[in-house]
């Protein structure tokens, strides 16, 4: 039952007789709401910590196979440059381009020449990225002159690895397989507004 001052509720007696002042009421609802969104909070906050924790190591180790340079934990961008950085999307310009070659084949001397073309056309910082790069951040290197091509098949347990220009207007997917024929196959994939220009 409600009771009504200037046409407004002021207080509720429920059926066994309590009441309540309605001011009261959602001043409690409020607080209650409160606690249980900052103790949300909170557990996603330590379940970040424990899976940073738990994936670093693997992390580090994969992108040592795809860095030049020595790759150590005070390398990585934070979480929060990384989330930026992934929900940055390429404009609605940007085209893509496919090609599929045996994955040994990525050391020859054609693909070093493919990959010095990209670096022609853009030729800035780029970040790394891998399935880890979500939970502990990416790294990021000078130009694609950095990332090392002669990686091993298994250095991806995800088995893709993206590189991503700083100015987000390129990147190249790296997909590594096996074919029915269980040879290790690469896919590259080039998104952007300037790579896919370039033939390989």
């Amino acid at each position: 039952m409600y009771t009504y001052a200037n046409g407004n509720p002021v207080h509720y007696t429920d059926p066994t007789g309590t009441s309540w002042e309605i001011g009261d009421f959602f001043s409690t609802f409020s607080s209650i709401f409160s606690s249980f969104t900052s103790l949300m909070n909170d557990s996603m906050e330590r379940k970040q910590k424990i899976a940073y924790k738990i994936n670093l190591k693997d992390h580090l180790a994969e992108l040592s196979y795809f860095n030049r340079n020595p790759v150590t934990e005070a390398s990585l961008l934070s979480i929060e440059e990384t989330k930026k950085i992934m929900n940055i999307k390429i404009s609605d310009q940007a085209v893509t381009t496919r090609f599929t070659i045996p994955f040994k084949d990525k050391n020859l001397k054609r693909f070093s020449l493919f990959i010095d073309l990209l670096y022609k056309q853009n030729p800035g910082p780029m970040f790394i990225w891998t399935k880890f790069s979500e939970i502990c951040g990416c790294v990021k290197i000078n130009s694609i002159k950095e990332f090392n091509f002669q990686f091993p098949f298994s250095a991806s347990s995800h088995g893709i690895v993206t590189l991503i220009t700083k100015n987000i207007t390129d990147k190249i997917v790296f997909d590594c397989y096996l074919d029915e024929e269980d040879k290790e196959m690469l896919e590259v994939s080039l998104i952007g507004n300037n790579w896919p220009a370039i033939h390989y």
